[in-house]
C-alpha cells in the first residue's frame, strides 16, 4: 500500500503499475495482481487520492512540498498532454483547446468528485469530459 502513494507522487500516476508495485515493495507480481487483478484500482484507492490532496494542501505553506506538488502535476499533465497531442495527431480527435488545457479540464472535474465529493465518478461524468475535449472521430 505504501509503495502505491509513493509511486504517483515521484513518477506520476502511470508509474503505478503491477510490476513496479511488485519491484519497490519487494514482492512478487502474482502477490500484487492476487490483491488488485486490475492496475486502475491502484490509483483509486482512497489512500493515494489522500496523499495527493494532502500533498496538494501542504503545498500552500512548504516550498519543498510545492516542488513535489509541481513535478507531480507536471508528470500528470505533460502525460495526459501527450497522449491527446497522439489522438490528435492520428486523426482520433480533434482538440477544441490545447493540450495542455484539456488535460487540466480532463482531470479537473473527475478529481473534484472523487476528492471534493467524495463520491464515485461515474460514466456519465466521463463521457461528458471526454466530449467537451474535442471532436471524437469514430471512423478508424
Amino acid at each position: 500500500m505504501n509503495t502505491a502513494r509513493e509511486l504517483p507522487l515521484e513518477s506520476g500516476p502511470t508509474a503505478v503499475t503491477h510490476a513496479q508495485v511488485a519491484d519497490r515493495a519487494g514482492v512478487g507480481r502474482a502477490t500484487v495482481y492476487r490483491h488488485w487483478p486490475q492496475a486502475e484500482p491502484l490509483l483509486a484507492l482512497d489512500d493515494v487520492r489522500a496523499v495527493s490532496t494532502t500533498l496538494a494542501n501542504t503545498a500552500l505553506w512548504d516550498e519543498t512540498i510545492d516542488a513535489r506538488r509541481a513535478q507531480f502535476a507536471g508528470i500528470l499533465a505533460d502525460r495526459l498532454a501527450a497522449a491527446l497531442d497522439d489522438a490528435q495527431a492520428r486523426g482520433e480527435i480533434t482538440l477544441a483547446l490545447p493540450s495542455r488545457n484539456a488535460a487540466a479540464m480532463a482531470i479537473g472535474p473527475m478529481y473534484y468528485r472523487s476528492t471534493i465529493e467524495h463520491a464515485p465518478t461515474d460514466s456519465t461524468l466521463i463521457e461528458a469530459v471526454v466530449a467537451a475535449l474535442g471532436t471524437w472521430s469514430t471512423e478508424r
